[in-house]
């Protein structure tokens, strides 16, 4: 891929986004009071060395609006880290949260900043300013206090503190538009080559009350739509019971579009600069109900996309929700044409091992942090790895021929998306995973990029748009199968409710075919299953979180039940109802691999080789102790019985005909790579390798390498 072209205030300068490895760089209490430059320089260099050539910032002063008396003294800091990092070619995108500042109400929001400040190697002694910064009203820019720019809320028609004890500025706030991008001036100049604004959303302290209800709010509302917002109180209490109303679903759509606004602002302020910088950006959660309107899928730029897999999850148990949310990084990461990538927050080898392994396995980028700390000695080990084998690695494409389809507009309107459409996509997902089922996720926008797909499922998508469920039909009518989920397409565009009579329409069916339960519709040389319910209704598995932050974290334990025989066989019926409507049944297909040791299965970009991933996380879902579980519980990686097992792989179409060149096992904590049997079946376009189990100790990557196809050759 072409490189691509940015400027910042020190000169353009140009950057392959596929060949980007990625750390953090803290800069906490030692970095901002106690190293000298050549202190950071050596930080810089042990990053280098371990193949980084790209940080981004975290610091101890992330809620950067309680640290207004001292941005100067950030900047200074930030501008010897670029400094440090130049020197060896790193580059440096400066990160900090765009809104939050923190609150100190009572002893526990004081609790919480000390423990968060501890965390981050830092203390509150170090700031003298902080404390009275929170619990006051300070002034952030000409004679404009921060109450003036606070998001308000509806409930009470004032600040109430969010999640995280802390205010969220309002972006709608002229006043602070101003201060913000005024502060982000002041960044640039320090000579970083790129800019992340976390947290750009409404955060609130429930879901959905933290408007904005500000004046500026209610005035660009009403000059958007025409409409008039309730007032505070009462009303507007009422207002958000009913949720289906036009009047709600306008304010839920002004909301996603006004975060939109603020991030073309930025991008609109950048260029009137003449500059042009880096822009990664994350989110934890996506395919969940989104009361904050945070925009990831629409950012207006975007050079990198990540999914943070949050610092408090125990990832040892959480790794089924990460693995489905990821499909989404990964969709969105081939639609923008951008790398995908993962956070992890590892603190030790076992854990940086099994979080770098799962990023490998899910075709995106690796990116991990002990929470204050920088750099790690096994993941400089890793790095190698992954330098090694970077045509297997980089920038992959997903081998799969079923899709589920997801829709930002259902995440943003649909009233039920939380019970019905996140609870079945995550089921049916990780049913997929579970049992090494190949499965892709379809964004709106790729919805004419479908002739690779055999079987598409709509978990529930209520709303659909007219273009949307035109393009099912005539997929089903060229010989796919839509499994129709739920109230899939009952609501339009805009929310707005349809007719089963006009849905029916629209997939060319003259009488109704949602009467009646379930039922299969043929459908030209298709067909389309209509489910009115999931019919197997297997629980997700969901994250399990403790608090890190806490002093005594290490000894506490949280509430967890082992991953139960009733649940998996629940989820194994979902997996064999998904793969009765694939012909040919599933892309790959593992024979004797225990419980979770688990395999996907990508492509190489150049088309050279297939490659598979398999991880032993077995035993990852077992609760070890009665007391519960807690961060400190280790990756079992447990010995694997010495049996063969067979991966069958039924070929894409650029790899039918092909002879097989070579077919490896790499194991990062091998110095050279196993040699394997494989067996090809040309009739039926098959490849079977053949591996001893007791070779998987933690990871490996198995590469399938074919000759050139004939049409190449001759080339």
């Amino acid at each position: 891929m072409n490189k691509l072209a940015y400027t910042t205030t020190r000169g353009p300068f140009t950057v392959d986004p596929w060949k980007t490895q990625f750390a953090f760089f803290w800069y906490n209490d030692q970095e901002v009071f106690r190293d000298s430059e050549k202190d950071l320089e050596a930080k810089a260099g042990k990053l280098a060395e371990s193949g980084i050539n790209h940080v981004i910032t975290f610091s101890c002063t992330h809620f950067r609006w309680s640290f207004v008396n001292y941005w100067d003294l950030l900047n200074e800091t930030l501008e010897k880290i670029v400094n440090a990092c130049h020197q060896h070619g790193i580059l440096v995108t400066e990160h900090h949260s765009s809104e939050l500042s923190h609150f100190l109400g009572d002893e526990a929001d004081l609790a919480y900043l000390k423990d968060v400040l501890r965390k981050r190697q830092s203390r509150i002694e170090s700031w003298p300013e902080l404390i009275t910064s929170a619990r006051g009203d300070p002034v952030l820019i000409d004679d404009i206090r921060r109450s003036e720019m606070i998001q308000i809320d509806g409930a009470v028609g004032g600040f109430k503190p969010n999640g995280y004890h802390a205010y969220s500025m309002c972006f709608n706030n002229p006043h602070f538009r101003r201060a913000y991008f005024k502060y982000l001036e002041s960044i640039y100049q320090t000579g970083v080559d790129g800019i992340m604004t976390d947290d750009v959303q409404w955060i609130g302290a429930d879901p959905f009350d933290n408007a904005c209800t500000c004046q500026y709010c209610r005035n660009l509302f009403a000059q958007n739509t025409g409409l008039e917002l309730p007032e505070s109180g009462a009303p507007w209490v009422r207002f958000q019971a009913d949720r289906q109303s036009p009047l709600f679903l306008a304010w839920l759509d002004f909301r996603f579009r006004a975060i939109e606004d603020f991030h073309r602002a930025v991008k609109d302020h950048l260029e009137g600069l003449g500059l042009r910088l880096l822009r990664p950006n994350y989110c934890s959660s996506v395919l969940n109900p989104n009361p904050s309107s945070y925009a990831l899928d629409t950012l207006p730029e975007l050079d990198w996309v990540f999914q943070e897999s949050c610092f408090s999850t125990i990832i040892r148990y959480s790794w089924p929700v990460w693995a489905v949310e990821q499909t989404h990084r990964y969709a969105l990461g081939r639609m923008r044409n951008i790398p995908p990538m993962v956070m992890f927050y590892p603190d030790r080898p076992d854990t940086t091992l099994f979080c770098w392994a799962w990023a490998m396995s899910w075709g995106s980028k690796y990116l991990g942090t002990d929470e204050g700390r920088i750099g790690n000695e096994t993941e400089a080990r890793l790095r190698q790895f992954e330098q090694q084998n970077e045509p297997l690695l980089q920038n992959p494409e997903k081998v799969a021929n079923l899709a589920f389809f997801d829709s930002k507009r259902n995440r943003e309107l649909y009233h039920d998306y939380e019970e019905s459409t996140g609870r079945w996509t995550l089921s049916w997902a990780q049913a997929c995973l579970l049992h090494n089922i190949p499965f892709d996720l379809l964004l709106a926008d790729e919805i004419k990029s479908l002739a690779h797909l055999d079987l598409i499922i709509l978990p529930d998508v209520a709303v659909l748009s007219e273009d949307e469920i035109v393009s099912f039909r005539e997929f089903a009518s060229d010989g796919g199968t839509v499994i129709w989920g739920g109230k899939s397409g009952s609501l339009g565009h805009d929310g707005e409710p349809r007719s089963q009579q006009a849905l029916s329409l629209l997939l060319g069916k003259q009488e109704n075919p949602f009467e009646a339960g379930s039922k299969t519709v043929p459908l030209g040389r298709g067909q389309i299953v209509i489910l009115p319910d999931d019919p197997i209704m297997a629980p997700p598995l969901r994250s399990v979180d403790q608090r890190r932050f806490d002093v005594d974290a290490k000894e506490k334990r949280t509430k967890y039940e082992s991953f139960s025989p009733e649940t998996r066989k629940r989820l194994q019926e979902v997996a064999e109802f998904i793969t009765s409507y694939v012909p040919g049944g599933s892309r790959l297909t593992a024979v004797g691999l225990p419980d979770d040791v688990l395999a996907t299965i990508f492509a190489s970009r150049d088309e050279s080789a297939l490659v598979i991933h398999l991880i032993n996380a077995s035993k990852t879902l077992e609760n070890p102790t009665e007391e519960g579980v807690n961060h400190e519980d280790p990756i079992p990686f447990p010995l694997l019985p010495k049996k063969a097992i067979e991966i069958t792989v039924r070929l894409p179409k650029q790899f039918e005909g092909r002879p097989l060149a070579k077919v490896l096992a790499h194991d990062p904590n091998q110095p050279s790579p196993l040699s394997l049997e494989a067996a090809c079946d040309p009739g039926q376009s098959k490849v079977t390798v053949k591996l001893n189990l007791a070779c998987l100790k933690e990871y490996i990557l198995i590469e399938l390498g074919f000759e050139p196809s004939v049409a190449f050759q001759d080339e």
